[in-house]
């Protein structure tokens, strides 16, 4: 099998997921009988991600049924018919990452985590749908407050305090 130039990034993140799924396997039991432990989340993150960026990897390589190729789209049009981004999704990605390592501790975990969210939906999604992709960020981030500061009691950083 050759691989995909499109598939390699993909091929790269199973393998960090990989790699992530097994150092949070290593922390120990996620639930015992006194509850939910600190390995939770982290196997629940590695096996999500672990399994999505298979999923990606294969469809970047062609190996799904029925795949084509911008390379050969049919009737001699663009597959998509959108043009080609300026800037890789990746690359995007890794700048929008660095951006919320920067700003987490300096506005805290509510505000930086809901921008960060809401760059990566709409990276990776159409450019519309502004108030639909707002109230998901807002839930994920609600969650993820939920889970660290009240289940495990987490200090996450606040904007505040």
């Amino acid at each position: 099998m050759i691989l995909k130039r499109q598939s390699l990034f993909p091929l790269f993140i199973l393998v960090c997921s990989i790699i992530y799924l097994i150092e949070a396997i290593k922390l120990g039991r996620p639930i015992t009988a006194e509850g939910i432990r600190p390995s939770f989340v982290p196997m629940v993150l590695g096996s999500l991600s672990s399994l999505f960026s298979l999923l990606l990897t294969i469809k970047a390589s062609g190996l799904t049924k029925g795949a084509q190729t911008d390379a050969n789209p049919p009737s001699g049009e663009r597959a998509t018919g959108a043009a080609k981004p300026l800037v890789s999704p990746a690359v995007l990605t890794i700048i929008a990452i660095s951006i919320y390592i920067a700003l987490f501790s300096v506005i805290g975990y509510a505000l930086s985590s809901l921008l960060f969210v809401f760059a990566v939906t709409t990276i990776f999604s159409e450019r519309n749908r502004w108030l639909h992709k707002l109230v998901t960020s807002a839930a994920i981030v609600a969650f993820g407050y939920i889970v660290f500061e009240q289940l495990f009691g987490v200090r996450l950083p606040a904007l505040w305090g």
